[in-house]
């Protein structure tokens, strides 16, 4: 449905293409692809930490993201791969990370990588997504330079207000260039889940999203350009196939409760008491 709302608002519209680049081979390594997504995003800095609003990013370079789960516990990231004339468009539905940058940084590098991975035909059990997120968001020599001491989770946090990613992403990357030993690491992430932080971490609320979603920007600027109103609007998507009720579409397109509300679609339902009324 998703994908069909986007089809109907690019007859509006100009939305971005994919845009990833060419020179990706099965053969090259995690380090290596990642670099060429920097690169090629002009996101690439060897010198200093560049953290990222991802979702915006990944966006503006022609990956559909729907923010319609950001704030239903427990519901996880997946991604869609879909082809229509011969166009392919991938579709992210973000888990609860209850607008949360680091949580969404990570979690779309993540899918990210699902993507990489599936343009480049590398079954998911051969491609370690998890570890693709971490080369993505903390690039090797930038994240080595940024790490003064690794010594308690409270160096972590400190590295967290830099790169917004989760305090326990840091720790993976510490590990895997040998930053810290692998005892060190089942200590930092033992002390990391005894703290409670595998449910909440600090600086959580000073990293706070507002994101909007392509499809909510679409829809206000057919709204105040009077290209369509919201009844005009559920008539032309009933039209394309598209049959749900205004309630679903606000969830869909990421706009508050009752906006697509009309006369016309309202439950015309009169309330009947039926108490029996004494004499």
């Amino acid at each position: 449905m998703l994908r069909k709302l986007f089809l109907f608002f690019e007859d509006y519209i100009g939305f971005p293409q994919l845009d990833l680049p060419n020179n990706l081979h099965r053969g090259d390594s995690m380090e290596v692809l990642s670099q060429k997504i920097r690169e090629h995003w002009d996101l690439w800095d060897d010198e200093k930490p560049t953290p990222l609003n991802l979702g915006d990013i990944m966006t503006a370079k022609g990956i559909i993201i729907s923010y319609m789960n950001v704030n239903r516990r427990g519901a996880s990231p997946f991604t869609q791969k879909q082809s229509v004339d011969k166009n392919t468009k991938y579709v992210i539905a973000l888990g609860g990370d209850k607008n949360i940058a680091p949580i969404r940084n990570h979690d779309l590098a993540c899918e990210l990588g699902y993507i990489v991975s599936d343009i480049l035909n590398i079954p998911l059990k051969k491609f370690d997504c998890e570890e693709f997120a971490a080369e993505f968001l903390l690039p090797k020599q930038a994240f080595l330079n940024s790490i003064q001491e690794a010594n308690e989770l409270e160096d972590f946090v400190n590295l967290k207000a830099k790169w917004a990613v989760p305090v326990s992403l840091l720790v993976y990357r510490a590990y895997s260039l040998g930053v810290i030993s692998y005892k060190k690491y089942n200590y930092l992430l033992n002390d990391w889940q005894q703290r409670g932080w595998n449910k909440v971490e600090p600086l959580d609320d000073k990293f706070k999203l507002t994101d909007s979603s392509l499809l909510k920007m679409a829809y206000e600027a057919l709204i105040e350009n009077h290209i369509v109103s919201n009844a005009t609007l559920i008539d032309k998507l009933y039209s394309q196939g598209i049959t749900l009720y205004p309630e679903d579409l606000e969830i869909l397109m990421d706009l508050k409760p009752n906006t697509l509300q009309t006369k016309n679609n309202k439950n015309n339902v009169k309330k009947v008491d039926f108490k029996r009324k004494r004499a």
